[in-house]
């Protein structure tokens, strides 16, 4: 596992991102698991390039993961596409999930707004 660090907002309170816990559970999830270098990820035995604030996944080893079902899931991901916090691109064998802003989360300075800007 990579070693790193993230930064949170206090105005995701405002968001609801806490009310509903198994969003903040998905959110949480990509964060964390969100690359802090470029790389090479490997996924059923295909090597995949990722870029920082990108990870690949399947949604069956990602529901598995998260004690959810893959319906439930693909829910979750879709209402943080369209809050604009994450993007996928499927690849078939794997999915790869972009944090929007990456580096919004993990750059020291000014405190982070609500849509994760300065």
């Amino acid at each position: 596992m990579e070693n790193g660090h993230i930064r949170m907002a206090k105005t995701w309170l405002d968001q609801g991102l806490l009310k509903d816990a198994r969003l903040w559970t998905v959110w949480s999830f990509c964060l964390l698991n969100a690359r802090h270098q470029p790389g090479i990820q490997t996924i059923r035995g295909k090597r995949v390039e990722v870029c920082e604030g990108e990870f690949v996944t399947t949604s069956k080893d990602m529901a598995r993961d998260l004690d959810i079902q893959r319906s439930t899931l693909r829910s979750l991901l879709r209402r943080l596409k369209e809050q604009e916090r994450i993007k996928t691109r499927s690849e078939g064998t794997h999915t790869l999930i972009r944090i929007c802003n990456w580096d919004r989360f993990v750059k020291d300075g000014d405190a982070i707004t609500a849509s994760g800007g300065k």
